[in-house]
């Protein structure tokens, strides 16, 4: 780690602030101690060194030892995933036996250029430490992939723009989705295809990419009953900003709302679910976390009966293909690139590919 990142997490584990830190050491605010931990100030001569080491307590030499990573970990280290009652042994046999060909495409993404992109590659040295931080994100997120103001297609925003393999699998009754990573480290998200939870799978990738940017490294099984937590709240937050990012959503609401709330029905939250391409739920939940419904009103609205309209298709708002789907159009961008023979590539998916 980078002295700053030291430095942050010491002063964490004492109990001080930045701001206390920094008056313990004569200087005032806490700009001093922000600009060393975040890396703007590089140059920190030995004296300022040795001060701040004492005013902590602890030896210069912790500043300078070598980062001992602990071991990535991946699905099979997570309880709920291997307890046959939460995922049946079929699903985890089925998700099993994927791992081993995503790990081998993924060497040859990354022989190509394309690697999981991570927190640092939308923004050097953002760190997630609070809702309004997450919220950010999204909003850096929707910048650098020039997404706009509405819609997105978040399979495929997850899949060809962060670089990740996704997979749909029955995870029966209890678990939405899983941010996890096959043997060598690389990042995998898998959603609940079982019919009767389609509608929340956009809420769920978006989710899931969450926990990958403000989490790298964790196993995150997610259960359909919401835990409470500071983790999920972050993810929540960050998936709610990038699919309704706020002051567009605010100023979509005001144009379909009626301004008499007793008046909002069903139609007006469909027609926000079309435009953001989200589901009926997951609307409601965003108008009243915005505190534009009261929660009189959302009750009324996830009670009343959805009516069927042409245009109002959540099972249908994201794109899913196949994790074979996946790799094998990968493998022919590989194959058209030079990078990997036909017969590599085969080998690979264990089917047969037209490179043509």
């Amino acid at each position: 780690m980078e002295i700053g990142q030291v430095l942050k997490k010491i002063r964490e584990e004492k109990g001080l602030t930045g701001a206390e830190l920094a008056t313990e050491l004569g200087k005032s605010g806490n700009s001093y101690i922000s600009k060393i931990e975040t890396g703007q100030k590089k140059d920190i001569s030995l004296q300022e060194l040795k001060d701040i080491c004492n005013v902590l307590k602890v030896s210069p030499q912790i500043f300078f030892q070598k980062d001992d990573k602990p071991k990535r970990k991946f699905f099979f280290d997570n309880a709920l995933f291997r307890d046959e009652d939460v995922i049946s042994e079929d699903a985890q046999n089925k998700i099993k036996e994927l791992l081993p060909k995503i790990a081998k495409s993924y060497r040859v993404k990354k022989s190509l250029g394309d690697n999981p992109i991570t927190i640092d590659s939308i923004s050097m040295g953002f760190t997630v430490n609070s809702v309004k931080d997450a919220k950010k994100l999204a909003g850096l997120i929707r910048e650098k992939f020039e997404l706009g103001s509405y819609a997105i297609d978040i399979f495929n925003l997850v899949r060809s723009g962060f670089n990740i393999y996704v997979i749909g699998e029955d995870l029966g009754d209890r678990i939405s989705g899983i941010y996890s990573h096959d043997a060598k480290g690389n990042p995998v998200i898998v959603y609940n295809s079982a019919s009767q939870y389609q509608h929340r799978n956009v809420f769920t990738l978006a989710h899931e990419l969450g926990h990958h940017l403000i989490e790298e490294g964790k196993v995150v099984v997610d259960e359909l009953e919401h835990q409470d937590n500071q983790s999920e709240h972050f993810a929540d937050a960050f998936a709610a900003e990038l699919l309704t990012p706020e002051n567009s959503f605010i100023q979509k609401f005001k144009k379909v709302f009626p301004t008499n709330e007793t008046r909002i029905g069903a139609n007006h939250v469909i027609e926000l679910s079309t435009v953001y391409k989200v589901s009926y739920r997951a609307i409601i939940k965003r108008l009243f976390d915005l505190k534009l419904i009261s929660y009189k009103t959302a009750t009324k609205l996830r009670e009343a009966k959805v009516m069927w309209r042409s245009d109002y298709r959540p099972d249908s708002y994201y794109t899913p293909l196949t994790i074979e789907e996946q790799i094998k159009i990968d493998l022919l961008g590989a194959i058209q690139k030079g990078k990997i023979g036909t017969v590599k590539a085969e080998s690979i998916l264990g089917d047969e590919i037209n490179a043509e």
